[in-house]
């Protein structure tokens, strides 16, 4: 048995980074539809332009072992995005909001700071992502996939 679990620890670790980043990328296409996508006209320096650092700070911190498995977290490394006060780049004199940033966007909670527009209303890039993970059965069809690929045919009981 030790031996049977020395062999798949590290194919069960792969398989579920794989299917992380599947997950980081369906996040990622949901940014740029409900955060991106025509809404390039508010940019402090008239570039009509973002940063793109609010997308590219979704990552994965790489499978990780628990009991019985492995796990895997996606989050924004809100680290990764610039904080300029001086153009309102990811904050303001007011404080840094780049933690704060996914809530803000998903739920429409953007102040009155640079008046009325589409950045005050939701903008649902993680719900819908949730939503289509689950609507279209994708984290189970991903895995039986990804375990495929590796030469292992498995099915759901």
């Amino acid at each position: 048995m030790v031996d049977l679990d020395r062999a798949l620890k590290p194919l069960l670790k792969d398989v579920v980074n794989a299917v992380a980043k599947r997950v980081e990328d369906k996040i990622i296409a949901n940014i740029d539809e409900y955060v991106y996508i025509g809404r390039n006209e508010y940019y402090y320096d008239g570039s009509a332009m973002p940063t793109y650092e609010f997308r590219e700070s979704w990552k994965s911190d790489g499978a990780k072992s628990i009991p019985n498995g492995f796990e895997a977290e996606i989050y924004s490394h809100y680290d990764m995005m610039r904080l300029d006060k001086d153009t309102f780049l990811h904050g303001s004199y007011w404080g840094d909001v780049r933690k704060y940033l996914p809530e803000i966007i998903e739920e429409g909670l953007s102040g009155k700071l640079f008046g009325e527009g589409f950045w005050r209303e939701k903008r649902p890039f993680f719900s819908k992502t949730i939503e289509q993970l689950e609507s279209q059965g994708l984290i189970q069809k991903w895995y039986i996939e990804e375990f495929r690929k590796r030469g292992l045919q498995v099915q759901v009981i």
